[in-house]
């Protein structure tokens, strides 16, 4: 297993709907800083650029990135996208790093409606 140390906090995908527009929010972020919100199908590890990989790595095999966002000045950043209907019933995984300061979030697993 890779060792993680997320020290932000992803909410699961709202409303939750394939073939629908979801949102992904997380937070504890320093405020300013870019959020990288990615997914895959399968857990793993994967090296964050430049990061210690004996403390942050991604658990995620073979990420593909969803999209990024600039922190507020609360920490919280979001995005919105329309996810495919082929995603219903099956289960995603997300993660969200800061790569520049190594920062990731927790492990999301998702199954949409």
């Amino acid at each position: 297993m890779t060792p993680v140390h997320p020290t932000m906090d992803l909410a699961a995908p709202n409303p939750g709907r394939a073939g629908e527009s979801n949102t992904i929010t997380v937070r504890n972020v320093i405020p300013g800083a870019r959020v990288t919100f990615l997914y895959s199908k399968t857990g793993g590890g994967t090296r964050i650029p430049g990061c210690d990989l004996q403390r942050n790595a991604l658990q995620l095999d073979s990420p593909t990135v969803i999209g990024a966002a600039v922190a507020d000045s609360n920490g919280v950043a979001s995005i919105t996208r329309t996810v495919p209907p082929v995603a219903r019933n099956q289960i995603i995984l997300f993660q969200a790093v800061v790569q520049n300061e190594c920062a990731i979030s927790q492990l999301v697993l998702f199954r949409f409606e």
